[in-house]
C-alpha cells in the first residue's frame, strides 16, 4: 500500500472524506506523491492524447475548440455566458482548458483583450495554440498565452478581472495554495467562477458501490499510483473554508440535480446534486 493507506479505513477516507479534510491529513511526503501522480496521470491519460476526441462520450463531436454545437444549449455555456455578461473582462486566466470546448466561446466575447491558458497537458495546449493563433490573427488587439507549468509559478500580480475553472478544481488537491495564488493574480473586485462535479450523497453512494463491487478496497488496485491520482470532487463547505482563508467571497452558486434541474442559491438540495458551481469575488 502506498504511505497514507496502511488500512481499509484509510481507502475508505481517502475517497469518502471531503477534500480539505483528507489533504490537511497526509504528511508532506504523502502530498509530493498524489501531486505526482496527478501530474503525469493528467498529461498522459489516455482520452487526453487526441484532443478532437476528448469528451466524445458527453458531448457529440468532442468537448473540443472545433465542436461547432452551441454552448448556449448547456448549462455550463450559459453560465459562463451570463458571468461575461457581468463582468465584461478585459483580461481571463483559465486554468485547465483542456481542448477548449469553453475556451472558444470565452475568448471570443467581445470584451476579452488578453486571455492566458494554464494546463499540465501539453497535448491540449498544443492543441489550443492553433486555434487561438487563428483567433488573433482575426482578431485586433486580442493577445494570448499558454502556459505549462505549476500555478504558484505565475508571476501575474493583480492582472486579471476573472478566472475560470471548469471541471478543473476536483484535479487540484492543494486548493487553499491555488486559490491564494489565483487570488493574487486577480485585480480587486475580479471574479472566479468554478463548474465541477460535486461530492455529495450520489457520488459518496456510488463510491461505496465500487468499494462493494468494483474492488475499490483492495490491495491490487490502490498498489497501482494512477488510481492515487486526485478527483476528489467539490462542496460548499470546502469552497466556504477557502473564501474565509483568503480575500474572497461567495457571491453565486448553482447546483445541477439528476434529470439536469438546477437550483440557483444556496440550498440545502446541494446534498443531492452531480455538479455544483461557485462565483467568488476578490474583497
Amino acid at each position: 500500500m502506498i504511505m497514507f493507506i496502511k488500512n481499509k479505513l484509510d481507502i475508505i477516507w481517502y475517497l469518502l472524506g471531503r477534500n480539505d479534510w483528507v489533504w490537511a491529513r497526509m504528511s508532506v511526503e504523502a502530498r509530493k506523491t498524489i501531486l505526482g501522480v496527478n501530474a503525469k496521470f493528467n498529461d498522459q491519460r489516455e482520452d487526453y492524447l487526441d484532443s478532437r476526441d476528448y469528451g466524445a462520450g458527453r458531448i457529440a463531436g468532442g468537448e473540443n475548440w472545433e465542436n461547432q454545437i452551441n454552448r448556449m444549449s448547456l448549462l455550463r455555456g450559459r453560465i459562463i455566458n451570463g458571468i461575461l455578461d457581468k463582468v465584461k473582462p478585459s483580461a481571463v486566466l483559465e486554468i485547465g482548458p483542456g481542448p477548449g470546448f469553453y475556451t472558444k466561446m470565452i475568448c471570443e466575447y467581445d470584451s476579452v483583450q488578453k486571455y492566458v491558458g494554464v494546463d499540465v497537458n501539453h497535448y491540449f495546449l498544443q492543441y489550443l495554440q492553433i486555434h487561438l493563433q487563428d483567433l488573433a490573427n482575426r482578431r485586433s488587439g486580442f493577445q494570448f498565452s499558454l502556459l505549462s507549468t505549476d500555478v504558484a509559478d505565475l508571476s501575474f500580480d493583480n492582472d486579471f478581472d476573472l478566472a475560470v475553472l471548469i471541471s478543473t478544481v476536483h484535479h487540484i488537491p492543494n486548493r487553499f495554495d491555488l486559490f491564494n495564488n489565483m487570488c493574487r493574480m486577480l485585480k480587486t473586485g475580479g471574479h472566479i467562477l468554478c463548474l465541477d462535479p460535486s461530492h455529495y450523497l450520489i457520488r459518496l453512494v456510488r463510491l461505496i458501490k465500487k468499494f462493494i463491487f468494483s474492488g475499490y478496497l483492495s490491495d491490487k488496485f490502490y498498489g497501482n499510483l494512477s488510481n492515487l491520482s486526485t478527483h476528489n470532487m467539490c462542496t460548499y463547505g470546502e469552497y466556504l473554508k477557502i473564501a474565509r482563508a483568503s480575500k474572497l467571497e461567495i457571491v453565486d452558486e448553482w447546483y445541477v440535480l439528476p434529470g439536469r434541474n438546477v437550483v440557483h442559491g444556496h440550498s440545502w438540495l446541494r446534498f443531492f446534486s452531480l455538479e455544483i458551481g461557485i462565483l467568488f469575488k476578490k474583497i
